[in-house]
């Protein structure tokens, strides 16, 4: 349904565009708007069916990861809190942004009075005359309910891939928190960070470490027992402590970059797409404002048009910065394995402390459209540049 109100909104919104040529600026912008924003609708509706098995494998394998890691902490509490919050906040802001658009028509005309023309939400190109009375109505509820449908399953994609990226960030951060910990945990004889065990196996095969993964959740309730138990009998020294937490540290690193891998793959289309025509629409409609207070307009169409712009603004750093999040902590990493308490360990712990500081020092990211790397400098770029390209489209205008 989603995929097809976004083809019907591409089809009209692009004959009117093309064929129709509106001559007032709101109602080009709007168009050119409506045009671009179905087609990145379209594009992510089409990437979440392609990903959909991949999006549920990575789901799977982060909840296996949240069983195997122990978070004693509560990041994980405190980031999925985050993550709701982010999520509702986008859900409830992009939601009042498309009513706002539905409803605007009945607000400019309950504002004209009688003299007033009636309008329909979208300005869309229909085989048929649209200004009959008996069937505006109808075409009001149909073109309503079509750009709720178009909306809906954009606004929830993005709420699922920021609470995905948000989600693979606490695991960054409970692995910091278990790195920096490892001599206490050594000393006090918590050697199992988990409510189960991970074979001991530093490779890095995908196939292999969830397996092992899947092994050690089945029997974890057992082995917990078992382990701590053989460790007292067995008189494991600290040094065996210590080597045995840096290698499920290092599981736990080996996990969360197959995950990272597995979310880049799963929106690196959408995000890509959105991204990119943002700064158009960004641009498009900073110029369409400041055209308009320059005419006569209603205040109902400045303020439709003066809304969308903090909510592009919004949809871009949603990705943007929680991408950031990612890079920051998977940089903590080093400084992390630094402040583990080495210096009292054995040559065995300080030499596979060193690969996994080399491996480390590489910050995880995620990158889309295998050109842009979700961070704080692509959205200041993106500002950047929908800024250069409103300066250069006025210029035009006024000249």
């Amino acid at each position: 349904v989603n995929i097809a109100a976004n083809i019907s909104l591409v089809i009209t919104s692009g004959v009117e565009l093309c064929a129709d040529k509106p001559r007032q600026t709101e109602r080009a912008s709007v168009t050119a708007f409506l045009f671009s924003v179905s087609i990145i609708n379209f594009v992510k509706a089409v990437s979440l069916l392609r990903h959909r098995s991949r999006l549920r494998r990575l789901v799977r394998r982060l909840v296996a990861v949240r069983a195997a890691f122990a978070d004693p902490a509560g990041t994980r509490g405190r980031y999925a809190r985050h993550a709701a919050l982010l999520a509702s906040t986008w859900l409830v802001t992009a939601e009042t942004n498309v009513a706002f658009w539905c409803l605007d028509p009945l607000i400019s005309e309950a504002a004209g009075g009688a003299a007033a023309e009636r309008q329909l939400p979208l300005p869309l190109w229909l085989p048929f005359n649209q200004s009959r009375p008996h069937s505006y109505g109808r075409l009001f509820a149909l073109e309503a309910a079509v750009l709720m449908s178009a909306v809906q399953i954009a606004i929830l994609v993005d709420a699922l891939f920021v609470t995905l990226i948000i989600n693979v960030t606490a695991e960054i951060h409970v692995l910091n928190s278990n790195i920096r910990s490892m001599s206490k945990a050594a000393a006090s004889g918590g050697g199992l960070q988990s409510g189960g065990t991970i074979e001991n196996t530093t490779t890095s095969d995908e196939s292999t470490l969830v397996a092992n993964l899947h092994r050690s959740n089945v029997r974890s309730s057992n082995s917990a027992i078992s382990d701590i138990s053989a460790s007292g009998r067995n008189g494991k020294s600290a040094d065996d402590e210590m080597y045995g937490l840096l290698v499920k540290n290092i599981q736990h690193h080996q996990l969360i970059i197959i995950c990272v891998k597995e979310l880049e793959k799963a929106v690196s289309t959408g995000t890509f797409a959105l991204l990119s025509i943002n700064i158009l629409n960004l641009c498009s409609h900073i110029f369409s404002l400041v055209v308009m207070l320059e005419g006569e307009n209603s205040v109902s169409a400045i303020t439709k048009m003066l809304v969308a712009v903090p909510v592009f603004m919004c949809q871009s750093g949603l990705y943007c910065l929680t991408g950031q999040a990612i890079i920051d902590e998977s940089a903590r990493l080093s400084t992390s394995a630094f402040s583990c308490g080495w210096p009292d360990a054995d040559q065995r712990f300080k030499r596979s402390l060193r690969l996994f500081m080399t491996r480390a020092a590489q910050p995880l990211h995620i990158r889309v459209g295998t050109l842009i790397s979700l961070s704080r400098a692509t959205f200041q770029e993106l500002l950047k540049g929908s800024y250069q390209l409103f300066n250069v489209v006025y210029q035009v205008h006024t000249n």
